[in-house]
């Protein structure tokens, strides 16, 4: 399930996409559609162990999906972990990520220290351990309770994993307090990228603000991020542009070059908005030469959403940007998920609505094969409710071949092509 600022953004979005004219049929598709799972709950990217079991949450639990023993067998899931309420209070955790040995890490939107800047908790970043043996109880730990001050709140989307076990993430509240004002009218802070840093000789883990974001050109409330080999961290703002209006930003976030000096924060892209441009951007891919690829839920030629990229500057100058494919709700409305890029330079992705049936859809884009040339967009699936799923919002898992795994409000799937 989406996180609460992330309903209203998708709700919003999703009734002004309702209001245009209607839908005309989406190509048929020949993918071959698998429900692996119902009634999960799950909205967020899936994780895969090299065993080939996915891994994923609900709202309130986090799952293990076994692969079959026999081609067309059955998956098999299993409940690892269940949020107890008494501890952590209502949570909305979003998408794993997981480490060589097996432990799997995320956050909770709400949940965790409850105190005047949040009547539900501030939200918590938390380890999931395996047991030592087989058949044993998986172990959850609070890594950090988030309290709503320059710290961060409510952090609205998965972790990146670095090299040496750190953990970075942002938060959609806190941080700056004197600036973005909150739902009834108080400032709770334009949002934070932090680190966490595990702990040495027995000791706790070490939590730092990496950058706190102060609203307008700056941009306010990030979101998914992501990092390069030399260890940048790259995401986007849903608030904050040069024109005020708040369409979004992407943003690279660079490491000091001594340790502990201050990370570099720089602007590489204030969306211009409708109709040239898409509004609200939805975190960023990396590609090769350092290229930057993306989507934002709303904007473009028709209001529906777009896939963008992003050039790297050359000679100190501005990094170039380039809007790849405009939804027109025939094939798609609302991409509120991230792309997933193939090695072969492809991208894939969901989107919210749209499509044949008005659920949703999965989308492939194939770059040109001369410079200058349009991407080819296919719709790769249509959404049909029930089991066979419907409004997606988290991303693409590929798998080896032409496989993808993905989840929806109620299922969990694979594509096969």
């Amino acid at each position: 399930m989406p996180s609460p600022s992330r309903q209203v953004l998708v709700g919003s979005l999703l009734a002004i996409a309702l209001a245009r004219a209607g839908l005309a049929t989406a190509p048929n598709a020949d993918p071959t559609f698998t429900t692996i799972s119902v009634s999960v709950g799950s909205q967020w990217t899936l994780v895969k162990d090299p065993s080939g079991a996915l891994y994923g949450v609900t709202d309130t639990s986090i799952f293990q999906l076994a692969p079959p023993s026999e081609t067309g067998g059955a998956w098999m899931k299993t409940v690892l972990y269940t949020f107890d309420d008494e501890q952590v209070g209502p949570v909305f955790p979003d998408g794993l990520v997981r480490d060589p040995r097996g432990n799997l890490y995320g956050v909770t939107n709400f949940g965790g220290t409850v105190n005047e800047a949040c009547s539900k908790g501030c939200g918590v970043v938390f380890q999931l351990a395996p047991p030592a043996g087989s058949g044993g109880a998986w172990t959850e730990n609070v890594l950090y309770a988030f309290a709503g001050a320059s710290d961060g709140a409510e952090p609205a989307f998965g972790l990146v994993l670095g090299k040496r076990g750190e953990l970075y993430g942002s938060a959609d509240a806190g941080g700056n307090l004197a600036q973005c004002p909150g739902p009834s009218g108080n400032y709770s802070g334009c949002g934070v990228v932090f680190q966490l840093i595990p702990p040495v000789a027995g000791g706790g883990w070490s939590y730092n603000v990496l950058y706190a974001f102060s609203g307008g050109s700056d941009g306010a409330g990030p979101g998914l991020l992501t990092m390069d080999e030399s260890g940048t961290v790259y995401g986007t703002t849903e608030g904050g542009s040069s024109a005020g209006i708040g369409y979004g930003t992407v943003f690279a976030l660079a490491p000091p070059a001594t340790a502990g000096g201050t990370w570099t924060k720089t602007v590489l892209h204030a969306f211009a908005g409708p109709p040239s441009e898409g509004t609200d951007p939805i975190g960023v891919v990396i590609g090769s030469g350092g290229l930057l690829y993306g989507t934002t839920a709303g904007g473009g030629t028709s209001g529906n959403g777009t896939v963008f990229e992003l050039s790297p500057a050359t000679a100190g100058g501005p990094w170039s940007f380039a809007t790849l494919f405009s939804f027109d709700r025939r094939d798609g409305s609302l991409p509120v998920s991230p792309l997933t890029l193939s090695k072969a330079g492809d991208l894939y992705g969901t989107t919210y609505g749209g499509g044949k049936h008005g659920f949703g859809i999965i989308f492939s884009l194939t770059p040109p094969s001369a410079a200058g040339a349009p991407w080819t967009e296919r719709t790769l699936y249509n959404f049909v409710g029930g089991s066979g799923g419907s409004e997606p919002s988290a991303g693409l898992l590929l798998g080896k071949g032409r496989v993808a795994y993905g989840a929806t409000s109620g299922t969990v799937f694979q594509l096969t092509w």
